[in-house]
């Protein structure tokens, strides 16, 4: 009898220290999906693309577009970089979207971003980035 309680200890241990290690090792669970999807309209006549919008847990996420449509009368200014992609990032905020808006150049790999504007917006609305005029593109549109 006293030699089965030592057996039985050792083995409740030995449950104990995998269920400890299963649990140190699991990887972390996926936030729920929102079920929602950003779209964009980045060339006019192109078809749009679409972006899912990650939940509030998340880390905010995008995509990046080469392709968009230049302003034909548009002078950068003296000492500007070009401007090479357009890079739109999202994530549920509350009961909105939290879009994100920058320009990407460099004559490496895109190194330099500089944010254009931020915006929240509800899930049917429609906005135009009007501020992309000022880089010299046409507005990016998201419905």
């Amino acid at each position: 009898m006293q030699r089965t309680r030592p057996i039985s200890l050792l083995i409740l241990f030995t449950i104990g220290l995998a269920l400890s290690a299963s649990n140190a090792f699991a990887q972390p669970s996926p936030s729920t999906p929102t079920r929602l999807a950003l779209e964009v309209t980045f060339y006019p006549g192109r078809k749009p693309a679409y972006e899912t919008v990650p939940g509030p847990d998340s880390k905010p996420s995008g995509a990046w577009f080469g392709l968009f449509a230049h302003i034909a009368s548009w002078q950068a200014p003296a000492g500007a970089a070009q401007v090479e992609a357009v890079r739109v990032v999202s994530r549920v905020e509350g009961n909105a979207v939290r879009v994100t808006v920058s320009t990407l150049s460099g004559s490496k790999a895109l190194e330099n971003e500089q944010q254009v504007g931020t915006y929240l917006i509800q899930e049917t609305d429609k906005i135009s980035i009007e501020e992309l005029r000022e880089f010299g593109i046409e507005p990016l549109k998201s419905n």
